[in-house]
């Protein structure tokens, strides 16, 4: 057969598709997989959505179809997929296709490598000697901020007689914390409640807002009993808190690595226990991971295997690079990258990824337990 030549009159809108993907990606690829693809690309060129029902129906095949094709590119290092739960939607990206034809020689990647190492190791010595002076001053603070609270005496609480209590309840902020309280705890207060509402406004010397911001804090994480606020408020006023913007501040930094790792997992207040907060603990002081490569294998897990996305799988991913000396989000995208083309050459890829998904799954309960035993053992004691 002649040379083939290829020409066109047709004045209508084309879509673009790399050159790399026609020369390097499609020839192994299943035909179903490159129509995928390309309709994929049509999508973005024309800055437009669809569901996975809808990309089925336009290309005559089913839902598990498209799925698994995405899981493809995905593996190829073409595509990624990520979740917002803030908009409930899910988005593809399309990556730049390594061009395997034109890749830098080995001779090129060792030398390459051997300066990021030394540039490591230079910037690990000035880390280590800040993280020595750092930690010195911590310390210094720490020992500086116990003997301040050793100094503050705790208030004793006084036992008020009925007559003594109806007297406080003319008083008109207590009146008003009052009905604050009933209305954030659902329910109407006993006699414990409103005492421990008179200790904290008086004894411990609670601005209206701070003991606003209290009552409305434990009816939210739903812990509303009369020992528990007051705790509460205890731990705030050894903690030396006088606003609500600082206690604030003093809740969000305790929790705030919880609450983003549990909302990335998809799991809502539940009873954390002690085995998934030592392996939160492990992550932050051991391996000492950075909140975002902490969130970033949360979000790899849900991605890899969302039902099976539990701490302890995070832990298997976060010990793989830590193991991989991966410490930066530049590294994770280097570590997944390495391990797909590897992927690709091994013929138990397959039955390795079930082994790697293979965490046990952890039973949630629906209390608030965590918050009470934080507040109760844990955080009376930092």
């Amino acid at each position: 057969m002649g040379y083939i030549k290829v020409r066109t009159d047709n004045q209508e809108n084309f879509t673009t598709i790399s050159n790399i993907f026609i020369d390097q990606y499609m020839p192994e690829a299943g035909g179903e997989f490159v129509k995928l693809y390309i309709y994929l690309v049509r999508l973005f060129q024309a800055n437009t959505g669809a569901t996975v029902s809808s990309i089925a129906d336009k290309l005559v095949c089913q839902d598990k179809d498209v799925c698994r094709g995405i899981k493809y590119w995905i593996s190829k290092g073409a595509l990624d997929l990520k979740y917002d739960k803030d908009e409930d939607t899910y988005s593809i990206t399309l990556l730049k296709l390594e061009d395997k034809l034109n890749k830098p020689s080995k001779e090129d990647d060792d030398e390459l490598m051997n300066i990021i190492a030394f540039t490591k190791n230079e910037k690990k010595q000035e880390e280590s000697k800040d993280s020595e002076i750092k930690e010195a001053e911590k310390k210094e603070t720490e020992k500086k901020e116990a003997d301040t609270k050793l100094e503050k005496k705790l208030p004793s609480k006084k036992r008020l007689s009925v007559d003594q209590l109806n007297l406080k309840l003319q008083d008109g902020e207590i009146m008003d914390l009052r009905n604050e309280a009933e209305a954030y705890f659902r329910r109407e207060l006993a006699q414990a409640d409103i005492n421990s509402i008179i200790y904290i406004h008086d004894e411990l010397r609670f601005s209206f807002d701070l003991c606003e911001y209290l009552l409305e804090y434990c009816g939210e994480i739903q812990k509303t009993s009369a020992k528990f606020f007051e705790k509460v408020a205890i731990n705030w006023y050894e903690a030396g808190l006088t606003t609500r913007d600082e206690a604030k501040e003093f809740t969000s930094r305790y929790f705030t690595l919880y609450g983003k790792i549990l909302d990335k997992l998809g799991i809502q207040w539940h009873s954390i226990n002690e085995q998934e907060k030592a392996l939160i603990d492990k992550w932050t002081t051991q391996l000492v991971f950075d909140d975002a490569i902490i969130l970033k294998a949360c979000e790899i897990a849900i991605v890899n295997s969302p039902a099976k996305a539990t701490m302890n799988y995070v832990d298997g991913i976060l010990e793989n690079w830590y193991k991989a000396n991966v410490r930066t989000i530049s590294d994770v995208e280097r570590y997944q990258k390495s391990n797909l083309k590897a992927a690709s050459n091994n013929s138990n890829y397959t039955a390795n990824k079930r082994s790697i998904n293979s965490f046990k799954q952890t039973d949630y309960s629906d209390d608030l337990q965590m918050i009470e035993d934080l507040y109760m053992d844990e955080v009376k004691e930092s």
